[in-house]
């Protein structure tokens, strides 16, 4: 528990990645999924999972504040997400059994206010979730245990890069570097 996501996963990912682009998207076509792989959120699970967590054990394990979230803000028919995806999911099956990252995808076609309301309507967007120290220290503050109990997550990073697969995992590798994700014992 708590183990940070190393580089050197990262650095096969990319690997895998740059040999590997039309396997993954062979492998994503055939809906190949890993153990944990990507969660597909629907309007609810954004909210209940990501956003503003149930810590009960769900998704293979705790969704306590140390998890953070990726989560993939697309439209099946836009083209440079279908370009991102393979290499989105492919990095959830790879880190996704780490204790400190989960990867989630939410469609915005299906659930377009949603995306216009947390401005992801521009799609493709990556966003990670985090439970940051402002809300931890707001949720202490606060004086009913009602909301001391609902801890919540905001977005801490948003990638902007090249809709190109390798350069997201690139952008993965630079979060790990200034330490986003490790976990509460490393804290």
């Amino acid at each position: 528990r708590g183990m940070p996501v190393k580089m050197a996963t990262w650095a096969m990912i990319g690997s895998i990645l740059a040999a590997a682009q039309p396997m993954l998207s062979r492998i994503w076509h055939e809906k190949v999924v890993g153990p944990l792989g990507v969660k597909e959120l629907d309007d609810r699970a954004l909210y209940r999972t990501v956003m503003f967590p149930n810590t009960m054990k769900e998704f293979a394990g705790s969704n306590n504040d140390a998890i953070s979230w990726l989560v993939f803000f697309h439209d099946p028919g836009c083209g440079a997400c279908r370009r991102l995806r393979p290499a989105f999911h492919s990095a959830a099956e790879l880190t996704n059994s780490s204790e400190v990252l989960r990867f989630g995808s939410f469609n915005c076609r299906r659930y377009k206010v949603i995306c216009e309301r947390l401005e992801a309507d521009k799609v493709p967007v990556v966003r990670l979730y985090q439970a940051t120290d402002f809300t931890r220290a707001r949720a202490d503050a606060r004086s009913t245990v009602s909301e001391k109990q609902r801890p919540r997550r905001d977005p801490t990073a948003q990638y902007d890069g090249p809709l190109i697969g390798y350069d997201l995992v690139e952008w993965m590798k630079g979060l790990e570097g200034e330490g986003y994700f490790l976990g509460a014992d490393d804290e």
